[in-house]
């Protein structure tokens, strides 16, 4: 091949690869979220989160947390989520039964979509209960009116029945003791200070304690995701350069970790190590290390904060799944 067809075939090559980082680049904006606020900007990225009046928003300057009072609206990048954003909302009006056919729906779509996932496990566990809890409520409530008694308290019946004491947060309803009233409860391992992030994949955050209350004594079976942070320490870890560092994280935290699509999962603790020395499990995801948030950060970059301050205590906050029943839940 002589210079003039070498210079030809590298041009020809030249203008694929440019054409393949422009599609690519075309792909990354269509599949995006669009947030439309009501001055008329328009942001892209990935809604993550969405609570009662606020949104978390991944954008590539980092997460941004907008009031719901600043949207004009939100335009999902598929028919799944937009989907998901209808059930939400039916099933903030109530409306348990469409919510839970239109998740049914959502999951034929994207079987992969966790919340949509979650939301519908927690439905139909709802509806399966809710007629026996209705009749039961309805019997419970005209005895306490012969009675002349008040009206049914959640947060009380959630102590009495599952001998937890729910608490008011700055973010989540914590745990503020924990009774020895269930054995479920106390072998569950939930504790005092827990904080309380959802009830069957609904998002509990800036809830009251009576309403965080109420979703627990939906179901004799309850799955919550608490919120805990741990003070870890990794004063003998390490040393060198960074390279052997990332290539012995293992040894360094006392456990392996890997990339989920919700952030860092711890998947194994080595007995004796810093992780299993400061309460970290199998299973637990990691969601801030040092006032960091770790969702779609790299692995090296976990190691560096980390061993940033080796000499110090660092404090990592992780979430993990829990599983109890209420009185009479077991047979």
């Amino acid at each position: 091949m002589n210079a003039r067809e070498h210079f030809k075939e590298m041009r020809k090559i030249s203008n694929h690869l440019t054409f393949i980082i422009t599609a690519l680049l075309v792909c990354s904006v269509v599949s995006a979220d669009t947030v439309i606020l009501k001055d008329g900007k328009r942001m892209k990225g990935l809604i993550l989160d969405e609570y009662s009046d606020r949104v978390v928003f991944s954008t590539v300057e980092g997460e941004k947390t907008i009031m719901k009072s600043d949207i004009r609206s939100a335009v999902y990048d598929s028919e799944a989520k937009a989907m998901m954003q209808k059930g939400r909302n039916q099933q903030k009006k109530g409306q348990h039964i469409k919510a839970y056919y239109t998740y049914e729906k959502v999951l034929e779509l994207d079987p992969g979509l966790e919340e949509a996932r979650q939301r519908y496990n927690y439905l139909r566990r709802f509806l399966e209960t809710k007629l026996k809890r209705d009749i039961v409520d309805d019997v419970r409530a005209r005895g306490e009116r012969e009675k002349g008694a008040e009206s049914i308290d959640p947060l009380r019946e959630a102590r009495d029945e599952l001998g937890i004491v729910l608490v008011p947060g700055e973010k989540f309803v914590r745990v503020g003791k924990v009774l020895d009233r269930n054995d479920t409860v106390t072998r569950s391992g939930i504790r005092e200070g827990d904080r309380i992030v959802s009830v069957w994949g609904e998002m509990a955050a800036y809830l009251d304690p009576d309403e965080v209350a109420g979703m627990m004594l939906s179901s004799r079976e309850i799955k919550v995701e608490i919120e805990r942070t741990a003070v870890v320490g990794f004063s003998g870890a390490g040393g060198g350069f960074f390279s052997r560092l990332f290539k012995r994280y293992g040894n360094i935290i006392g456990a392996s970790v890997g990339m989920k699509k919700k952030g860092l999962m711890v998947r194994g603790v080595h007995p004796g190590g810093a992780f299993d020395k400061a309460g970290i499990r199998e299973g637990d995801l990691l969601c801030r290390i040092g006032g960091k948030n770790t969702r779609y950060v790299s692995m090296p970059k976990i190691v560096d904060l980390i061993i940033k301050d080796r000499a110090k205590d660092v404090e990592i906050v992780f979430s993990r799944n829990i599983v109890f029943w209420g009185k009479g839940g077991l047979s």
